[in-house]
């Protein structure tokens, strides 16, 4: 047997295990968080949240997000529909895509952000958001349309 091949087989068994290591159920707790986005005093229907994580969090943590029903209110996702998120101190960033699609494509989320990407760059974000152990409800979230 060619020590590649030799390798190839050790390797195989191994990175099965490391597979099945991280689906195990290591995940960070997560507690529920909701929340309103509204755009020059109205709704903003099927706008999109992701926190991203500040200091606290191991280095690969998840990024919780939502999306906003008719309402303007979201509830957050982290490893399954609306688990919440785990605690810590995030950043959050938001998008709001035209939905109108054309002819073709009525409903779909492919287009354009209405918010111009004016809230979607982390590091200039202005909205810290704090997820304590228990259930969180963030403040409104009051954006402008950009100019």
């Amino acid at each position: 047997m060619s020590p590649s091949l030799a390798m190839s087989r050790v390797r195989f068994p191994v990175l099965v295990m490391l597979l099945f290591a991280g689906c195990r159920g290591d995940r960070i707790k997560t507690v529920p968080v909701s929340g309103e986005i509204y755009v020059d005093g109205k709704p903003a229907e099927n706008a999109s949240i992701f926190l991203i994580p500040r200091a606290g969090l191991p280095d690969g943590a998840p990024r919780p997000f939502g999306q906003t029903d008719s309402e303007g209110k979201f509830i957050l996702s982290t490893y399954k529909e609306k688990d919440g998120a785990p605690p810590g101190e995030y950043v959050a960033i938001f998008q709001w895509p035209d939905t109108s699609g054309g002819l073709f494509n009525r409903g779909s989320m492919d287009g354009a952000d209405r918010l111009r990407g004016a809230y979607y760059d982390k590091d200039k974000s202005n909205h810290p958001v704090t997820v304590g152990k228990q259930p969180t409800a963030i403040p409104r979230f009051e954006l402008k349309s950009p100019k």
